[in-house]
């Protein structure tokens, strides 16, 4: 079997990203046949983690079950197309990124307690920070917390070449496990007005298409490079 793939690159196996590939050629293992042969606990070194032993034992035939995954967060990185990398738009793209993410958020029932932003920029490099928040899947209210956030980074940078933006919804938690509060009102479990809105506003737009409805003005950046 594993001669029928010597020709293939090695990071064309679906789990070889850079990181790892660069691991293996540095262990010694160039090829498809030379990852085959090697001894699983040695890939565990060179991983440096124990996907590493599985990933070689499943290669090597063996039955490996797929271990359950935990979900840590939802957000994404858009590298941004020349003409949205002034101020304005920047800003805009990254409310878009937010109402895609709370989108997501709800869908898999789920709140965010943490929200984050990072933006990389010329000549200041990369910038990040982050708010906590109480228990929430609130679209309007993950895209105050984005301006705020906005507001510091620029008060602090004065930046003005924006090369990429990311959006990051993380400290998650199920719908089921959240806590009543007695200042909302709001029952265990239960979703608030706005909340409710939200998830109206996803109907529509899975049944008309994408951006159909949006929460106030953003940018939708479809294609270019993206990450997350």
């Amino acid at each position: 079997m594993p001669d029928r793939l010597a020709d293939m690159p090695l990071d064309k196996l679906p789990g070889i990203a850079k990181g790892v590939h660069r691991k293996l050629n540095a262990a010694g293992v160039y090829t498809i046949p030379d990852l085959y042969r090697i001894d699983p606990r040695h890939a565990r070194m060179i991983w440096r983690s124990v996907e590493g032993e599985r990933f070689v034992r499943a290669l090597q035939g063996e039955d490996i079950p797929l271990v359950p995954t935990r979900r840590n967060g939802y957000g994404n990185t858009k590298v941004l197309a020349p003409e949205n990398r002034s101020l304005p738009n920047a800003y805009f793209v990254s409310r878009w990124l937010v109402e895609k993410a709370t989108a997501r958020l709800r869908r898999d029932g789920y709140l965010a307690r943490h929200f984050s932003i990072q933006v990389s920029c010329r000549p200041k490099g990369w910038w990040a920070d982050g708010i906590s928040t109480f228990p929430s899947q609130d679209t309007m209210h993950f895209l105050e917390l984005n301006r705020v956030l906005w507001r510091r980074f620029y008060d602090r940078t004065g930046c003005r070449d924006y090369m990429s933006v990311g959006v990051q919804l993380g400290r998650i938690q199920r719908l089921e496990d959240r806590m009543p509060d007695l200042f909302l009102p709001l029952p265990q479990a239960s979703k608030t007005e706005r909340e409710k809105l939200g998830k109206v506003v996803d109907n529509i737009n899975r049944r008309f298409g994408p951006d159909t409805v949006s929460f106030g003005h953003s940018k939708p950046h479809y294609g270019f490079f993206e990450k997350g």
